[in-house]
């Protein structure tokens, strides 16, 4: 059977409880309704940015994917940097900007992608990944 992630919600939910066995629906045993559903976390526009643009090729921990992990980037980037960069890393590798190409030499020549952000857009992933570096969060 076919579907896709625009099918009706109530579809999606009931063939998804009874194609997984631990979750078949059971006649007789009653169930939540939509009314007592946990309610998702109220993402910040940068947090949601950073969910769907950022977290395949980095972490806002140490660990390397892609590219490197983000905790502390803020504290050893200066924020000009940061947001030039987030904004048009093409540009700046085409420029060879130091920092940029040391990067793209050191993640495999792996290009980091031209996202097309705004100003404004920019500036809240940067304050969202201050807001989320730990003090001893540091990049080797």
């Amino acid at each position: 059977m076919k579907k896709t992630p625009f099918d009706e919600p109530k579809s999606l939910a009931w063939l998804l409880s009874y194609t997984l066995p631990e979750t078949k629906i059971k006649p007789n045993v009653p169930h939540l309704s939509y009314a007592e559903a946990k309610q998702l976390p109220n993402l910040s526009k940068a947090e949601d940015l950073f969910r769907f643009r950022c977290s395949s090729c980095h972490s806002l921990g140490l660990e390397k994917g892609l590219g490197p992990g983000l905790a502390g980037v803020t504290k050893i980037r200066d924020r000009v940097w940061l947001k030039r960069w987030l904004k048009e890393p093409d540009k700046m590798l085409a420029e060879k900007d130091q920092i940029a190409v040391d990067l793209y030499n050191q993640y495999n020549k792996v290009l980091m992608p031209n996202l097309r952000l705004s100003d404004s857009d920019a500036e809240a992933l940067i304050d969202y990944l201050d807001s989320t570096a730990k003090p001893k969060d540091h990049i080797h």
